[in-house]
């Protein structure tokens, strides 16, 4: 076969390999990204564009950038020229790189407990003994301006975060409050002890991982 044509046939499968395994993660449905142009806020968990490894059930890796919809409840990948949602029932883990610096990541992974095996679960620390889950929710609200008589009806994304805490088997859903982390710990005076001591605001998702890999380094130091 000639050059040419070979190298043409070569372009051909090429497009048609790349082209398939964007319909392997993803829905094969474009999103639209101006969608939201008239709503106010975000839907997103992050601020940017994220990248992420997706792992799938046989373990190939895919590198994308990606972000959390949490209206839609979906990821949506950022792929060349357009956003795309993407296909997560094929996923059982996606790593997510927070740029601080540090090489800090957080996860979805499936199956880190009995109660909520099917979902990918948002865990944002990660060890041995403990694990935080974070669950990110925005809804739609709509409010009125009247001004001289013509009300002007405004849209705006509210969004919520809960966690949850995994510790010796046990998934708990808590509330941000000492009294509560005391109970999952079962040692309230030393919540008490390494919040003063650390000067943690329990309000600030940093300062809960921060916590979190505390007590764990307390735990450790306990064997």
């Amino acid at each position: 076969m000639h050059q040419r044509t070979l190298a043409i046939v070569f372009s051909i499968i090429s497009y048609q390999a790349g082209f398939s395994q964007q319909l392997f993660y993803f829905n094969s449905v474009k999103i639209d990204s101006l969608r939201y142009q008239e709503v106010e806020g975000t839907p997103f968990l992050y601020d940017y564009w994220r990248l992420a490894k997706l792992t799938n059930r046989d373990g190939t890796v895919y590198n994308v950038r990606l972000n959390f919809n949490g209206y839609e409840q979906k990821f949506e990948v950022d792929h060349a020229s357009y956003t795309a949602t993407l296909n997560e029932d094929q996923f059982e883990k996606i790593e997510v790189l927070i740029e601080k610096g540090d090489g800090t990541q957080e996860w979805f992974i499936r199956g880190v407990h009995f109660e909520i095996a099917l979902k990918l679960s948002n865990v944002i620390y990660r060890s041995d003994k403990i694990l935080l889950i974070r669950e990110f929710k925005v809804r739609l609200a709509e409010f009125t301006n009247e001004i001289y008589g013509d009300p002007e009806v405004h849209k705006k994304f509210v969004s919520a975060r809960y966690y949850a805490i995994l510790y010796e088997s046990k998934l708990y859903q808590i509330t941000l409050n000492k009294k509560r982390l005391g109970k999952v710990f079962s040692d309230r005076d030393l919540i008490d002890a390494t919040i003063k001591q650390h000067k943690l605001k329990l309000s600030n998702e940093d300062d809960l991982i921060k916590l979190m890999a505390l007590l764990n380094d307390h735990l450790d130091s306990q064997n």
